[in-house]
């Protein structure tokens, strides 16, 4: 398995030498900064050039103020929808397992699922055994008022029972938080100047702490507060299987049930692919007790070592297509491009693309924040908008372009050689294993090196190299792991 990369290691010691002061107070623990969140981005930027500048601080304290005025106000609007249009308590109950989730507004409103996107079949799984199912949803993606009026509806139609942060916080807790957003900028600045404005060498941590000062910390106060409630309502025997990016939201809430008298069992799911410049994602050897989960389960083999030692392999429930799909040897001239939810990247994609031979297929996947009507005043070949699943899709091309996405791994482990677009012809959020680099996969930055790197990739699917397929297999057994009925139960610990 890969760790993270050396030229990064110093700016992670750097933030993982100042994480245990997030103990003085859960006021830390909402911060993204103890986290690690967007920390590869602040160290892309600091090594460009920035730093903390009278400009960075007052824009920042703005930024703070109208968010968090903003979120406090929409949060008391959404109370109040809740209130009038909500379900109501959930009732009296047996041992139970507890979702922790994301949930996509829109994918709920649209009747795409509640928890499909984070664990798809799961709810039904837990049902068919006859288990106590309740979903605690971290709601993102839209704070408009229509869209949080028809999910509150979705809610109270739903077959699965839902307990959200509104259903649980009172106004007490209402006039908790607007102390807390009074006080967190005073504790943040008193840590700021004990801990990082005195040494010089701290530069890095100077500006990412401004970076941070954005008013993010909101969401998990709310948490925080949320499962204080929660953690009065559990019973022994409870569980809770959260969906787990090593982030604020969890930790939070973390924070609050492992401090209550309540003996209950966390199973922290990093069920996901993740690239190897993602700061939050690798558990810190000093992070504190309290905000981790008892267990963390991670996507396969080769995500072990990151997530700590005594932590085990789980169930791949969002790729369980990967193990119904068989290995594909396509020799089409169709080439798959996958957008990028980071704009950098596919601003290098559409380059590369625009300079290639304008009588090739290009089906073009978009990411979910790329919209089609900007697409088409960039690109200058022939495409076409491709609606299928990525799994579907696979079928039709003999090659995946793309950068700084996860399917790139789906692809290769279906047999679908990938390239990725990189101008500088490095890597930046890489989600590929060196271990298969040159067999699989591989880099091109202009369309000379794209052309030399297709042919040689796709010279490997036509001469059947038994290379090839030894490291499919591979990248199957060791990033992915299938989510048998038995895998299930095991992760978990259910009988």
């Amino acid at each position: 398995m890969e760790k993270l990369p050396s030229h990064l290691k110093r700016y992670f010691d750097q933030l993982s030498n100042v994480i245990s002061y997030s103990s003085e107070s859960w006021y830390y623990s909402t911060s993204q900064f103890f986290s690690k969140v967007g920390a590869y981005e602040a160290v892309i930027e600091f090594r460009n050039g920035s730093r903390v500048n009278v400009w960075l601080i007052f824009s920042q304290l703005c930024r703070y103020t109208f968010k968090v005025s903003f979120l406090f106000l929409f949060y008391i609007f959404s109370k109040l929808i809740y209130k009038i249009f909500g379900s109501k308590a959930i009732a009296a109950r047996k041992e139970t397992i507890f979702l922790d989730s994301y949930l996509l507004v829109k994918n709920a409103v649209e009747g795409k699922g509640i928890v499909e996107n984070y664990f798809p079949g799961l709810v039904e799984f837990l049902d068919h055994r006859n288990y106590n199912c309740i979903i605690l949803p971290r709601l993102y993606g839209s704070h408009n008022p229509k869209e949080i009026y028809q999910l509150f509806r979705v809610f109270k139609n739903s077959k699965a029972t839902i307990l959200t942060e509104f259903q649980l916080l009172d106004y007490q807790d209402f006039f908790r938080l607007i102390i807390y957003l009074i006080v967190y900028p005073v504790k943040m600045m008193e840590f700021y100047f004990k801990k990082i404005q005195t040494q010089p060498e701290n530069g890095f941590l100077k500006y990412y702490f401004w970076l941070d000062m954005n008013g993010s910390n909101f969401y998990g106060a709310v948490r925080y507060l949320y499962a204080e409630k929660l953690a009065k309502i559990f019973q022994e025997g409870d569980r809770i299987v959260q969906w787990f990016e090593n982030q604020p939201y969890e930790k939070c809430l973390n924070r609050a049930l492992n401090s209550s008298d309540k003996n209950i069992r966390i199973f922290g799911c990093q069920l996901f692919l993740y690239p190897q410049e993602l700061f939050n994602a690798y558990i810190d050897p000093n992070e504190l007790e309290f905000h981790k989960p008892g267990k963390i389960l991670v996507n396969g083999e080769f995500y072990l070592e990151k997530s700590g030692t005594g932590n085990a392999v789980g169930p791949s429930l969002r790729y369980k297509k990967l193990f119904e799909t068989v290995v594909h040897r396509n020799l089409t001239t169709a080439r798959l491009i996958l957008l990028s939810y980071f704009d950098n990247a596919n601003q290098s994609i559409i380059k590369l693309i625009n300079s290639l031979n304008q009588s090739s297929i290009h089906l073009v996947k978009l990411h979910p924040s790329v919209s089609e009507s900007k697409l088409k005043d960039l690109v200058n070949v022939n495409y076409s908008i491709a609606l299928e699943d990525i799994y579907s899709l696979f079928n039709e091309v003999s090659i995946v372009v793309g950068a700084a996405s996860g399917s790139l791994i789906e692809a290769i482990a279906c047999g679908i050689p990938a390239i990725i677009v990189s101008e500088t012809g490095g890597t930046e959020y890489n989600y590929l294993p060196d271990f298969c680099k040159g067999i699989l996969w591989d880099v091109a930055f202009d369309k000379d090196s794209f052309l030399i790197v297709e042919d040689m990739l796709l010279n490997k699917v036509r001469a059947n190299d038994p290379l090839r397929l030894n490291m499919i297999q591979r990248v199957r057994s060791e990033l992915f792991t299938e989510p048998t009925e038995e895998r299930i139960l095991e992760a978990f610990e259910l009988s």
